[in-house]
């Protein structure tokens, strides 16, 4: 009865572990990572050094305007783009009739294949898109935008200044 009573404990405990460990919701193939950016204090600028650290620094080279569903788009790229480094733009939504539910930013090609999608935080007038760069970057890379409404996503892009 005791090694019953063992054997039972041990297996509702590994098997409590077991289900604990696994993630049934993960997808089978990789997918575009995704990065949220207004998950992680980006409301106390001062706190975080978000504007201290002077990635907002630098020239900013206008980039557009685009037609991106019934939004016109354009953006600030702030200093050079390098391979495989960060970096930062502003991009902003001309007269928008409605504010979007999400806008997320990527740069590389319109798969977002080897890029990590961020969405983007609005502040100051812009959405600001802090951005990994791919590293290679593929041929032809634009800056990707993705404007999600509470019916649907349109999706436009932006020459990048090299």
């Amino acid at each position: 009865m005791r090694t019953t009573a063992t054997l039972i404990l041990t297996l509702g405990l590994t098997t409590t572990l077991f289900i604990g460990c696994t993630d049934s919701a993960a997808p089978t193939q990789a997918p575009v990572a995704e990065h949220d950016e207004s998950d992680h204090g980006h409301g106390d600028e001062q706190a975080n050094g978000h504007e201290a650290d002077g990635h907002h620094a630098g020239p900013k080279h206008p980039l557009g305007p685009v037609s991106v569903g019934p939004y016109t788009v354009t953006a600030k790229q702030i200093g050079e783009i390098e391979a495989g480094e960060p970096q930062t733009f502003e991009i902003m939504l001309d007269d928008p009739t409605t504010e979007p539910e999400a806008l997320r930013a990527w740069v590389g090609n319109e798969q977002a294949v080897g890029s990590v999608k961020v969405r983007t935080v609005f502040r100051d007038g812009f959405y600001d898109a802090d951005l990994q760069v791919p590293q290679p970057m593929p041929e032809n890379s634009k800056l990707w935008v993705e404007i999600e409404t509470d019916t649907e996503r349109h999706v436009g892009s932006l020459e990048l200044h090299e």
